[in-house]
């Protein structure tokens, strides 16, 4: 699902910036770091940040999933879909 969240061309970016762990499942080594994650999608945000901005405020966020939680927190908004700028669907 997270990977849905992001563009086709980032999306075989990031396929190609891991390596899997071969002594344990689940995990996988970055290609632009070394380090060990298990979470791909978070991992990849750190080295390649996006810019999502809440409408209803000043905030921004790095990660998608940071802005739909402040989104649920500050101004009790539910969203199933999101598209960087200003395409939101409501739940």
């Amino acid at each position: 699902e997270a990977l849905s969240l992001l563009p086709g061309r980032a999306r075989t970016t990031y396929e190609g910036k891991f390596t899997p762990d071969p002594c344990i499942t689940g995990l996988f080594h970055c290609v632009l770091c070394g380090k060990t994650v298990s979470n791909r999608w978070h991992h990849f945000s750190a080295h390649f940040p996006g810019e999502h901005r809440c409408l209803h405020c000043t905030a921004v966020y790095a990660r998608v999933d940071k802005l739909k939680a402040h989104l649920r927190n500050v101004h009790s908004i539910e969203i199933t879909r999101y598209s960087r700028g200003h395409h939101f669907e409501l739940a």
